[in-house]
């Protein structure tokens, strides 16, 4: 274990960290590029969306990707220099995407509400279903100067380890990005995740708003699950 993991310590988020998962969001979203594919399917600027995250952040509902609590984040020196956002899948009865478009949705207007059908028509090619009790990881990030050191691991690893010590049930974890990702990408192949599936469009609408054109579905179930719980 290097020295600045040993220096780390890792917790939930709280109010105070809105600004920095709301960085860890956009930056996740992005991908690298300079769009954010939930700001074209919903019609919003960047600074709207901001806007609208620091409420429902602050709502702190649970059971989807803006669950303020779900995110574990670490801290170097006092500083919160990475995170990642995690949820069990359906452990209420709601999908997360149920509950997302729910929470969004309040927040539109007529304009942007059309958009959102619109955007919708093409978006679904890269909509995987997510396992019913799995646990979903969504948005991570870690600040340039801390990469390549083991703190996006640290984390992935923290999220399934108190994922599984909270919900007994848990044997699966997944998630879902872009293949161009591949810093993220590398690091959950190194983790021994499968890859599920992959999804390759020549949709030009599709690849506006996403400014990729593969997306993947990995995971880890069964053996490779408990392997995760035993590395830290």
């Amino acid at each position: 274990m290097n020295d600045l993991i040993k220096n780390c310590s890792f917790r939930n988020a709280e109010i105070k960290d809105i600004p920095f998962i709301i960085e860890t969001i956009i930056e996740a979203e992005k991908s690298g590029s300079d769009v954010i594919p939930t700001c074209k399917i919903f019609g919003l600027t960047e600074d709207e969306y901001k806007n609208i995250l620091v409420e429902i952040l602050a709502e702190n509902y649970e059971d989807y990707d803006y669950h303020l609590s779900g995110y574990i984040v670490a801290e170097y020196e006092g500083v919160v220099i990475g995170a990642l956002g995690s949820w069990i899948e359906k452990l209420n009865g709601l999908p997360s995407s149920v509950i997302k478009g729910n929470i969004l949705i309040p927040y539109l207007d007529e304009n942007k509400i059309t958009m959102l059908r619109e955007s919708t028509k093409h978006v679904r090619e890269f909509i995987f279903k997510r396992t019913d009790h799995a646990v979903q990881l969504e948005y991570g990030y870690v600040k340039e100067e801390f990469r390549r050191k083991g703190v996006f691991t640290r984390i992935v690893l923290e999220h399934i380890k108190r994922a599984k010590t909270k919900y007994s049930d848990a044997e699966m974890v997944e998630t879902t990005l872009m293949k161009a990702n591949f810093k993220s990408f590398d690091c959950y192949m190194k983790l021994d995740f499968d890859l599920v599936e992959e999804r390759k469009t020549i949709n030009q609408s599709l690849i506006n708003i996403y400014r990729h054109n593969t997306k993947v579905l990995i995971r880890a179930s069964g053996e490779k699950f408990t392997n995760l719980l035993n590395l830290i």
